[in-house]
């Protein structure tokens, strides 16, 4: 699998790396190391790599990819997750990103909720819209 497959994002990880690292042009396939919704992670996951050996290419480099800017700010919003868990959060922003955005009225368990407003009023002098009549 290579860096176009949604789920691949250590791949994605290298790739980058690689392209920061030897200082190289950038390519479609660079650019999409950090569009399959999981680029934060992507960006986070080589940022913490520079930062623990800041005599690297890589870290050299890599302000001439990445926003130093917008690097501080996922480091900052993502301190809280281990290094070997941004994995994790990797699926977790792809699978945030792809599922539907509408809301169901089914349950969990195939239920319909009762939508507010239109529950139905069990009153003896109640009436029923009637859309026919």
């Amino acid at each position: 699998m290579g860096v176009y497959e949604p789920d691949n994002y250590q791949a994605r990880v290298d790739f980058a790396a690689g392209y920061i690292s030897g200082g190289r042009e950038t390519t479609r396939a660079f650019d999409t190391c950090f569009e399959m919704y999981d680029g934060c992670a992507v960006a986070l996951k080589i940022y913490r790599r520079a930062q623990k050996n800041p005599q690297s290419k890589m870290a050299q480099n890599l302000y001439r990819y990445l926003c130093r800017e917008s690097l501080g700010e996922l480091a900052d919003k993502y301190a809280h997750i281990p290094d070997n868990k941004i994995s994790n959060l990797a699926a977790q922003l792809r699978y945030d990103a792809t599922r539907p955005k509408v809301q169901t009225e089914l349950t969990p368990a195939g239920e319909q909720h009762v939508i507010p407003g239109c529950e139905r009023n069990a009153s003896p002098k109640a009436s029923q819209l009637d859309l026919f009549g």
